[in-house]
C-alpha cells in the first residue's frame, strides 16, 4: 500500500473513531454536523460534492451549512426544532440538511 493510500486509511479510521464518540447510549448519532466538521477539518480540499459542472470541497460544504445554521438561528429557529426542506437533488439539499 502506497503512502497516500495508507494516510487516506488513518484518517478515514480517525473520523471513524470519532463519530463513535457522538453516539449515544441508544446507538443514534447525536449530530451529523459533527461528522461534516471532522470531515472538513481532514479533508478540507477535497470534493465532498459533484453536480454536473460543480464541486464543492468538504471546506466549503462546512461553511455553507455554517452560515445557513446561522441564519435560522437568527430566525428563531431553536435546537430540536422542526425544519422542512423542500429542495430538488442539489448540492443546496446537502447544505440545507447538515444547516439545519
Amino acid at each position: 500500500m502506497n503512502t497516500s493510500a495508507q494516510e487516506t486509511l488513518q484518517k478515514e479510521q480517525i473520523i471513524f473513531n470519532q463519530a463513535r464518540a457522538d453516539i449515544s447510549k441508544d446507538g443514534v448519532l447525536m449530530y451529523a454536523g459533527n461528522l461534516l466538521r471532522r470531515a472538513a477539518m481532514l479533508y478540507a480540499d477535497v470534493p465532498a460534492l459533484i453536480h454536473q459542472d460543480a464541486r464543492m470541497t468538504y471546506k466549503e460544504l462546512y461553511h455553507h451549512a455554517c452560515r445557513l445554521s446561522k441564519t435560522l438561528k437568527e430566525r428563531g429557529v431553536k435546537p430540536r426544532d422542526r425544519v422542512l426542506i423542500f429542495i430538488e437533488n442539489s448540492p443546496l439539499f446537502y447544505i440545507a440538511y447538515y444547516g439545519a
